[in-house]
């Protein structure tokens, strides 16, 4: 499955000077950019990272999702989750 198209930005980054020799010297022996080598690297430090957009509204059932026990103590209740 090809990826979806992405809206991208600019950043800039301040890195020590070994570290740029380094990845030049990474992404000249792979015939690759500094940009394509670096955007796979965050994009794997970042993989299994959820992100939630609180703008969106969620698609959650309007019902509680924990419902009342039937010994008749209610979760959502403070007091009743301290005594438990």
């Amino acid at each position: 499955m090809a990826k979806q198209a992405r809206r991208t930005t600019k950043a800039t980054f301040v890195l020590d000077v070994e570290l740029v020799t380094r990845v030049n010297a990474v992404t000249q022996l792979r015939g690759q950019s500094r940009d394509v080598f670096v955007t796979a690297a965050l994009e794997e430090a970042c993989k299994g990272l959820v992100l939630f957009d609180r703008g969106k509204s969620s698609r959650r059932s309007k019902s509680d999702d924990r419902p009342v026990l039937e010994s008749n103590i209610n979760p959502n209740d403070e007091k009743s989750r301290l005594a438990g």
